[in-house]
C-alpha cells in the first residue's frame, strides 16, 4: 500500500459539496497535508501551496490546482497535488527500491519525497510503479535498486528492463548514511529504500 507524503504541506479545498469535501480533507490529514476547506477561491488563505477543487474554478495567480469528482480515490488526488509542488522543483521521477521477498520502494520528484510502501514480490511492486506512472503523467527515469546476492534482485532488475524500457537502472550499494535527516514515518524497508536514493545521490554529485 502506498503511503503519500504531505509533510505539513498546506493545501486549499475548494469543494462545495460537503459530502466530498470531508472525504478529501481527512484524506489530506491522514497523510500529513494541512487542509484548509473553503467554498470559493476568494477564501483562500495565504500560504496556501496547492489547491484541491471541484469542477473548473478561477484560482488566484501562483496557483495550480488538481480537480476532484466524488468517484475519484482521494488518495490519487492528493499524489498529483503533491507531484505539482514537486514539479517546481528540477528533476524527473525517481524510483529507490530495497530488494528483497518484501521489498521497500519510495518515489521522488525533484528532491521531493512523493510516497513509499512496501510490497510483496515483484508483481506487486511493478503495479504500484505503473500506478504512480498513472498518476502523476510520468514514467520513472531512473529506477536505483539496492545491490544485493539475492536471486529476487536479479529477477526484479528484468521485470523492471522489461516494464519499463525507457528507464535507466543503477544499482547502488546499500547501507546507512550517519547524520542525515530523513522524512519523519520512514522506516523498515521503506527507510531502508530512501538510503540507496540518497546514496545514489551522492554518487552521481
Amino acid at each position: 500500500m502506498l503511503r503519500i507524503h504531505g509533510r505539513g504541506l498546506r493545501i486549499g479545498v475548494v469543494v462545495r459539496d460537503p459530502v466530498l469535501a470531508r472525504r478529501v480533507v481527512e484524506a489530506a490529514r491522514s497523510h500529513g497535508f494541512k487542509p484548509v476547506w473553503v467554498l470559493s477561491p476568494e477564501e483562500l488563505p495565504l500560504g496556501i501551496e496547492v489547491v484541491v477543487h471541484e469542477g473548473p474554478v478561477d484560482l488566484p495567480p501562483g496557483l495550480t490546482g488538481v480537480a476532484v469528482q466524488r468517484a475519484d480515490d482521494p488518495t490519487t488526488v492528493l499524489l498529483r497535488a503533491l507531484y505539482l509542488v514537486a514539479s517546481r522543483r528540477p528533476g524527473r521521477l525517481e524510483v529507490a527500491i530495497d530488494p528483497g521477498s518484501r521489498s521497500g520502494a519510495v518515489f521522488v520528484r525533484g528532491g521531493v519525497l512523493l510516497c513509499s510502501g512496501v510490497f510483496n514480490g515483484n508483481a506487486e511492486l511493478l503495479e504500484a510503479v505503473r500506478s504512480v506512472s498513472i498518476s502523476v503523467g510520468e514514467e520513472p527515469s531512473v529506477f536505483y535498486v539496492g545491490s544485493t546476492s539475492d536471486n529476487s534482485t536479479s529477477e526484479l532488475i528484468e521485470a523492471l528492463r522489461s516494464s519499463f524500457p525507457n528507464s535507466r537502472l543503477a544499482i547502488i550499494p546499500e547501507g546507512p548514511m550517519k547524520d542525515l535527516r530523513v522524512p519523519e514515518g520512514l522506516k523498515g524497508d521503506e527507510l531502508d529504500a530512501y538510503f540507496i536514493y540518497l546514496r545514489a545521490v551522492s554518487l552521481r554529485a
